[in-house]
Formats: C-alpha cells, sequence, structure tokens
C-alpha cells in the first residue's frame, strides 16, 4: 500500500501531463478549426461570387447565343441575296458583252456618218462662198424700203359695214321688244283677256272671236306706232328703214298681245305669272346686250326658240341696215302668232258654247209666250195685244241675267 501511492501518484502526474498535452493539442486543433472556418467562409463567399458570376455568364451566354442565331439567319439572308446578286451580275455581264458588240458596230456607223458629215460640210462652205457671190446689194434708200415691206407686208383698209354712232343703237332693239312685252303685260293688268259679256251676245262664233280679238290688234298697232315714233323721234335714234321699223314692231306687238291674251284667258291669273316667267327667260337667252356664246347653255339652247330672240336681230337690220333676214325673222314671229291665235281661238269658243248651253231652252220659252201674245191679239182688241207685249219685253233683260249670273 505505501508503495502503491507514489506509483499512482505518478500515474497521475503522468496522465495530468497527457491531459495537458492533450488540452494544448485541442486548443491547437480548435485555433486550427477557427482557422479553417474562415477559410471556409472566405470559400463560401467566393463560392457566391462565383455562381453570380456564372448566372450573368450565363444571361450572356443566352444572349449571345440569340445573336448568334439571328447573324445565322441574316447571314443566310445575305447568302441568298449574294447569290442572286451573282446571278445578275452573270446577266449584266452577258448584256455588256452584247451591248459591247453594239456599240462597236455604232461606233463604225458614227465613223462612217462623221466621213459623210465633212463631205456634207465641205459642199456647204462651197455653196455659200458661191451664194455670197450672188448676194444683191443694196442702197440705203433700198433697205429702208426692204425692211418697211417686209415688218408690214400688207396695209390694212378698214371699213365698217352698217357703222352706229354709239351703244344705245345697239341696245335699242333689246329695250323696244321688252317695252312691247311690258305693254301687253300691263294692258291686260287693266282689262281682261276676255270680254264675256260680248261672247254671250254674240249670236256667232265667227263674232265671238272677232270682238275677242279686235281689242289685242288695236292696242298691238297703236303701241307699235307710239313705241316707234317715241324711239326715232324723241329718243333720236336714226333707223335705216323707220317705215320697216314700223311693220316690224307691229308684227312682234300683236304677236305679243295674243301670247299674253292666252296665257291669262286659258289659265287665269296664274297665266299672269306664267307671261312674266316668259319674259324673264326671254331677256336672259335674247342676246341682246352680250353675245349668246356667253350665256349659259341652257339659254343657248332657247335662244332661236323665243320671239324677242328675232324680234332683236329684226330691229337691228331696220336700225343699223344690211341685210334683212326674212325667213329668220318674219317665220318664227309668224309661227308664234299663229300658235297664239289657234290657242286663243279654241278658249273663246269652248267660252263661247258653254255661255250658249243653255240659252236655246229659254230663248224657247220666250218664243212660246211671244206666240201666245200674237193669238191672243188676233182674238182680242189692241190693248190686249199691248199687255201681251208687255211680258215678253219684261223677259228678255231677266233672261241674259240668269246666263251672265250661271256663267
Amino acid at each position: 500500500p505505501e508503495n502503491g501511492t507514489p506509483t499512482g501518484l505518478n500515474a497521475l502526474a503522468v496522465g495530468a501531463d497527457d491531459l495537458a498535452s492533450g488540452l494544448e493539442d485541442a486548443r491547437d486543433g480548435a485555433n486550427d478549426l477557427a482557422d479553417g472556418g474562415d477559410v471556409l467562409h472566405e470559400g463560401a463567399e467566393a463560392l457566391t461570387d462565383g455562381t453570380g458570376r456564372l448566372v450573368d455568364a450565363a444571361d450572356q451566354l443566352s444572349e449571345a447565343t440569340g445573336s448568334a442565331a439571328t447573324a445565322s439567319a441574316d447571314l443566310s439572308d445575305g447568302v441568298s441575296a449574294l447569290s442572286r446578286g451573282a446571278d445578275d451580275l452573270s446577266e449584266g455581264t452577258d448584256r455588256l458583252a452584247s451591248g459591247t458588240g453594239d456599240a462597236a458596230s455604232g461606233a463604225g456607223d458614227l465613223r462612217s456618218g462623221l466621213g459623210d458629215l465633212d463631205d456634207g460640210a465641205g459642199e456647204l462652205a462651197t455653196g455659200l462662198d458661191d451664194g455670197r457671190d450672188e448676194v444683191p446689194t443694196y442702197t440705203d434708200e433700198e433697205g429702208d424700203h426692204l425692211s418697211s415691206t417686209a415688218a408690214d407686208p400688207v396695209e390694212l383698209n378698214e371699213e365698217r359695214l352698217h357703222e352706229v354712232p354709239g351703244y344705245g343703237w345697239g341696245l335699242a332693239p333689246y329695250f323696244a321688244s321688252l317695252a312691247l312685252w311690258v305693254g301687253a303685260i300691263g294692258y291686260f293688268l287693266m282689262m281682261p283677256a276676255l270680254n264675256v259679256r260680248a261672247i254671250i251676245k254674240s249670236r256667232s262664233r265667227v263674232r265671238a272671236i272677232a270682238v275677242s280679238l279686235l281689242p289685242a290688234v288695236l292696242m298691238s298697232l297703236v303701241q307699235s306706232v307710239l313705241m316707234v315714233t317715241v324711239v326715232r323721234f324723241w329718243v333720236d335714234i336714226d333707223m335705216s328703214s323707220t317705215a320697216g321699223m314700223y311693220g316690224l314692231s307691229f308684227i312682234v306687238s300683236l304677236c305679243f298681245f295674243l301670247l299674253n291674251q292666252l296665257l291669262i284667258a286659258g289659265f287665269g291669273p296664274p297665266g299672269r305669272f306664267l307671261a312674266l316667267i316668259l319674259m324673264v327667260v326671254q331677256l336672259s337667252a335674247a342676246g341682246g346686250t352680250y353675245p349668246i356664246e356667253t350665256a349659259p347653255k341652257f339659254m343657248q339652247a332657247m335662244h332661236a326658240w323665243l320671239p324677242i330672240t328675232h324680234s332683236v336681230d329684226g330691229m337691228r337690220s331696220l336700225i343699223a341696215g344690211g341685210p334683212f333676214d326674212t325667213a329668220g325673222v318674219l317665220l318664227p314671229l309668224a309661227g308664234w302668232t299663229l300658235v297664239a291665235l289657234a290657242g286663243l281661238v279654241a278658249v273663246v269658243l269652248v267660252t263661247w258654247r258653254k255661255v250658249h248651253a243653255t240659252r236655246p231652252r229659254s230663248r224657247g220659252a220666250h218664243d212660246a209666250r211671244s206666240g201666245a201674245g200674237e193669238e191672243r191679239a188676233d182674238s182680242t182688241a189692241s190693248a190686249d195685244s199691248a199687255a201681251s207685249a208687255e211680258p215678253a219685253a219684261i223677259t228678255e233683260p231677266v233672261e241674259t241675267v240668269a246666263v251672265e249670273s250661271r256663267e
């Protein structure tokens, strides 16, 4: 036991030394482990950075791959275009070769033509030399005369045919025709177009027509004479043929009167409006102030068909002189007059027939009463005859009033 204690202590001391040595080793290992942790941490951070760079590189690689694909497509298109260009170049080379041959041929023709041109120039020079010797020489006086003749080779002698003193002579036919038409309108504004009372009293159709036309004929004569007299002697418009102007004015006035009378008698108050419309159209289409070619197309088409046109043309010839176009002036006016006359006669006959449709029955009753009065006069005294005549005298006015009221 005594020996066992020191041995144990020795062993304990040895163990303590070993423990201390182990602790030193453990401490050194812990330090190494700490250093290794730091290195590991730094490596982890480096790995993280490397991973980020790897991701960025992967993105760049992806973009580069797309760009490479696009560039590859562009390269393919460029190769195709290059192939087509090569084909075009080949065709152009062929055409160039052909054109070079044509150019060579043309150069030969040009060389030949230049030779001909040179020959012609020589002939021209020779001809000019010969012509120079043949050119005449002139004195100053002859030169002046020749230059004046060349500058004014023809001398014109102007002579105006049928010249009139002023613009008024050219407008007078236009306004004279207008005055005749307005005069007809004005007359029928004051007087009826048809005298129905005179038609009622007319026993025959001819008399009814005559009494209906007579006022228009008389007023046409009065109006035409008055118009020409005023224009000639008051306005002092000289006329080539005053007598012809009187005659033509009467024809024009009669035509205008009958046309206005027909419009008003046939259509009533609207006929006056139609007469005004017709007057406006005629004034625009007559060519009285400016040439008809300056008027609208519609007015040019209506120009030859309207009566005022021919009235203006005829009066111009009679005022300024010159040939009078009888067919071109009188025939259209006569045509319009006959149309108006025929229409007016038809209106008068219709009116006469209406107002006389009820008269035979009334007149028969009147004749029966007259016959009874005569029988009583034969069988009775003269006093009874006078008495029988009195109802007959009263019946006639009553009958006329009744017919007029029905009309």
